[in-house]
């Protein structure tokens, strides 16, 4: 397979807008991260829990091009917009979106470069938004530009085809998580491995408290890892995954997606502290013993 980077023109993210002069305050009240410690023409990664800390949404907060913007899974975004809708009472702001872009998606090495800016970067365009990041090593750029609005700066550079399988492999590798995929209504948003979403140190928001009783007095019964898994046929949501000796079930595969070219899948699973160590060996229950393989993100 080629090193990349890859492209494609219908990615499956779209933006939130909040602009005007409480647009702060007012996602400072409900989000998992500290958003006053971004600064200007920058993003952040960030997530929305519930009142008992269980996961609602994951995105990029950009600050810049006219207001914070909220980029997120395309099947998250109308659900994330009710959520912010519902908690807009008097506050002098304005919600835009999530439909008015469309996104062209740069990811892999040499992303950032080919897009002319550094990570965790926003950049306002003529109409267009470009939102750059890095997780454990991915890099990617993301071209957010209303109907007829200027291409994104890698056209004409001849980047490889990013086709979906290997976005979601990619997307794996890198843990970024996709709620309602990866996830399950009572994921704990500590539980998805966010901790790079999550601030410990900012005041109240939605969840708080939760947050901070898992870190001052325990840890989470079990965590979303990354998993390589030998090719088969499609796993089921929820297959569990047991020891090798003794066939106890201690995890679940929630993700797979097969590498392109390759002779394995990578995944996502659950599971508790004892069998998380890189290069645990599992296996897949009532899959004619799949071998799979703990590993990590860093």
């Amino acid at each position: 397979m080629a090193q990349g980077p890859w492209s494609r023109d219908a990615a499956d993210r779209q933006l939130i807008g909040v602009s005007g002069p409480d647009a702060l305050d007012f996602l400072q009240r409900l989000c998992s991260q500290d958003l006053e410690r971004i600064s200007d023409d920058a993003n952040c990664p960030a997530a929305f829990l519930d009142g008992k800390g269980k996961l609602l949404a994951t995105c990029l907060v950009a600050n810049g091009a006219g207001g914070f913007w909220l980029e997120t899974d395309a099947d998250q975004a109308h659900g994330l917009l009710e959520y912010l809708d519902r908690y807009h009472f008097a506050e002098d702001f304005e919600l835009h979106g999530p439909d008015e872009f469309m996104c062209s998606e740069l990811m892999g090495p040499g992303s950032l470069a080919m897009a002319g800016a550094g990570a965790g970067k926003v950049v306002g365009n003529d109409g267009a938004i470009l939102i750059t990041g890095e997780r454990y090593g991915l890099e990617w750029a993301r071209w957010h530009a209303r109907k007829g609005g200027p291409n994104p700066p890698w056209t004409g550079a001849n980047p490889g085809a990013l086709t979906d399988s290997l976005a979601e492999a990619l997307r794996i590798c890198a843990g970024i998580v996709r709620v309602g995929m990866d996830t399950e209504p009572t994921t704990l948003g500590p539980e998805a491995n966010l901790d790079d979403h999550i601030s410990l140190t900012k005041g109240c928001y939605t969840g708080q408290e939760v947050v901070a009783r898992i870190d001052t007095y325990g840890h989470v019964n079990r965590l979303l890892c990354p998993l390589r898994l030998a090719s088969c046929d499609e796993i089921v949501v929820g297959t569990n995954l047991v020891e090798t000796e003794e066939g106890q079930p201690v995890g679940r595969v929630m993700t797979t997606s097969q590498i392109p070219g390759a002779d394995f899948k990578v995944g996502l699973g659950f599971l508790p502290a004892d069998v998380r160590e890189p290069g645990t060996e599992l296996r897949l229950k009532n899959a004619d013993g799949v071998a799979v393989r703990v590993l990590t993100f860093e």
